[in-house]
């Protein structure tokens, strides 16, 4: 388990650092990609090694996807396009920081990952909302329905008040159907 897992739990001890984030997700996505995790019972080509030595990731390229110069990066992106300075927030506390990286290493894996096919650029949807985006009672046929549903599902479960936050939610969706009608 990760130091910034969504189910983490904040020490004073873990260094509160983009960087240090950057090396979590390389270290992982070497590791999943490593020869050294295949089974035991699978024989790999000396071209399927190499390839694998290819792919490992360092700490520098994870930083340039997380904030770089060109503006490009997943924390500028939700600065840019939802208004949503995460490093402003994270100011105010060690904690609130420890949360910031959390939530960038949940969306990281989502908007950048390994493969490209599975690739979907989160804070462009959340930038631009739509009903045919997520679940609800009058639709159940959605384009991203399972993103949102698989990330709501992971930051339910570090939320407190989780249950409180979605009757909330939930009757002011209720309210909005009523009054629309």
């Amino acid at each position: 388990m990760g130091n910034f897992d969504i189910d983490s739990k904040y020490s004073e001890s873990i260094k509160l650092k983009l960087r240090v984030l950057a090396r979590e997700i390389a270290g992982e996505i070497s590791a999943s990609t490593s020869p050294n995790t295949q089974s035991n019972d699978t024989q790999l080509s000396a071209a399927e090694i190499e390839q694998a030595d290819k792919e490992i990731v360092s700490d520098d390229t994870v930083y340039q996807k997380l904030k770089n110069a060109q503006k490009t990066g997943l924390i500028d992106k939700l600065d840019k396009l939802l208004h949503f300075d995460v490093l402003k927030i994270a100011e105010k506390s060690p904690q609130e920081y420890f949360d910031m990286l959390k939530i960038l290493k949940l969306l990281y894996y989502i908007e950048k990952p390994r493969n490209a096919l599975e690739r979907i650029r989160i804070t462009d949807i959340l930038a631009k909302p739509q009903p045919g985006n997520i679940i609800t009672d009058d639709s159940m046929t959605t384009i991203y329905g399972d993103v949102f549903q698989k990330l709501y599902d992971k930051i339910r479960s570090a939320v407190a008040d989780a249950d409180f936050r979605c009757s909330a939610l939930m009757s002011i969706d209720r309210e909005w159907r009523y009054i629309s009608l």
